[in-house]
């Protein structure tokens, strides 16, 4: 079974949790969370972004996180065999 994500109550519930413990653990002070972009990210996703934020900001506080977000497609064009690189096996 599959357990239900979390509604935005108990999610801001878990990054308050999970923001103390970080804060009692590194000595720190760290912004709240945003809340969650996608519905579709998992709650295991987010803590790991919040995570890697607070701790960009903790060893690099004049850091400004700028994401941007596009859409990948998927080329269907074959690619001639001639303009691919020939590998070198540096073992040799």
């Amino acid at each position: 079974m599959r357990l239900d994500l979390p509604n935005s109550e108990q999610e801001l519930q878990i990054a308050y949790r999970l923001k103390n413990i970080y804060e009692t653990a590194y000595g720190v002070s760290v912004p709240t969370p945003q809340e969650r972009r996608d519905v579709h990210t998992s709650i295991r996703s987010e803590i790991r972004r919040w995570i890697t934020l607070w701790d960009l900001q903790r060893y690099y506080p004049a850091y400004n996180a700028q994401v941007e977000v596009s859409e990948v497609t998927f080329d269907t064009e074959s690619i001639a065999d001639s303009t691919i690189a020939e590998e070198t096996d540096a073992g040799e």
